[in-house]
């Protein structure tokens, strides 16, 4: 992944009759007729319509007190300074099942600065944000090649938390968009939601200027045109997710992946845009990969003293010795 500066490229925009401001830290915000108030502190700001392009933070929603879609995401990151950081213009997604069922990712921020941290699928993952935090500590200095990169770093900020990751049920409310999140799309292994999350800027532009009033009538053609283009894929990720949380090990992800190889340049660049289908993921494994899924469904299923190898759970809910 590249890293863009949102802030620098919002500031070079040339726009007409319109200022750009960037680094706000919204305080409140309220309703008013035909339109939303935000304010910061110091300023207010009017809109007749208000996107939210805040992803699966939902800020312009919290501040009104609107429902927050359903929490289906634990995480915990920090950033670090005194790292060494080989390339700083690039961004990494890491998939390792002894630190996360879900994923972790770096930004380098500098060369010597950078964001780390890893998520946990939940409530599939038993665990909570104590463990989640035991266990980013650990892998900054277990796992590399971010061990050598960390290794004298020093930790400024921590956040963990509990965060909505999209639904299938997106949502509009009059005056007020939301964009930016992955829809529900959340197996990260195929780097689909990146796509679904540019895309909703795109379908809103097109909701907007056929728009008069802003009411949620006139938006709701934004959640139509949005399931339209990817809704018909929400059932095939579900099943490939619980796949690969209960039946998939570390080396068969692993091979996984490289089978992605093995697939065409439009089908490779279907599959990380998310569209996936039947017919498509079957070209990605293979009989020792479909073997390896096969005897893990089934030891999962038997009982304790059946089993023939160690039981894989979607919680990763084990102490951090597992990185050692």
């Amino acid at each position: 992944m590249c890293l863009v500066d949102c802030e620098r490229w919002a500031r070079s925009l040339d726009f007409q009759r319109v200022r750009v401001k960037t680094g706000v830290d919204l305080q409140s915000a309220r309703r008013t007729e035909g339109g939303i108030i935000l304010m910061d502190g110091t300023d207010a700001y009017q809109g007749r319509l208000v996107v939210d392009a805040s992803g699966h933070t939902q800020i312009v929603h919290a501040l009104l007190g609107l429902k927050i879609r359903r929490k289906s995401g634990l995480s915990y990151e920090v950033e670090l300074d005194g790292c060494e950081i080989p390339v700083n213009d690039e961004a990494s997604f890491i998939l390792d099942f002894r630190v996360s069922n879900s994923g972790g990712w770096i930004y380098a921020l500098s060369k010597d600065k950078a964001q780390f941290g890893w998520a946990d699928f939940w409530p599939e993952s038993a665990a909570g944000l104590s463990d989640l935090k035991a266990r980013v500590l650990a892998a900054m200095t277990r796992i590399g090649p971010q061990r050598d990169w960390f290794g004298k770093a020093r930790v400024t900020y921590a956040y963990g938390r509990f965060g909505p990751m999209g639904s299938v049920s997106r949502e509009v409310h009059a005056n007020l968009m939301s964009i930016g999140d992955a829809g529900g799309f959340g197996t990260p292994a195929t780097l689909e939601g990146f796509r679904q999350a540019l895309d909703s800027a795109k379908l809103a532009y097109l909701t907007i200027i056929e728009a008069r009033s802003f009411s949620r009538a006139e938006l709701e053609p934004y959640l139509a045109r949005f399931h339209a283009l990817h809704g018909r894929y929400y059932r095939m990720h579900e099943i490939v997710r619980f796949v690969y949380l209960h039946w998939m090990r570390n080396e068969d992800i692993d091979r996984w992946l490289k089978n992605f190889a093995r697939v065409g340049k439009d089908d490779f660049f279907r599959l990380i845009k998310g569209e996936l289908t039947v017919s498509l993921t079957l070209k990605t494994l293979d009989p020792t990969l479909v073997k390896n899924i096969g005897l893990n469904a089934l030891n999962r299923v038997l009982p304790g003293f059946a089993r023939f190898r160690d039981r894989l759970t979607p919680s990763k809910k084990e102490t951090t010795d597992a990185l050692r």
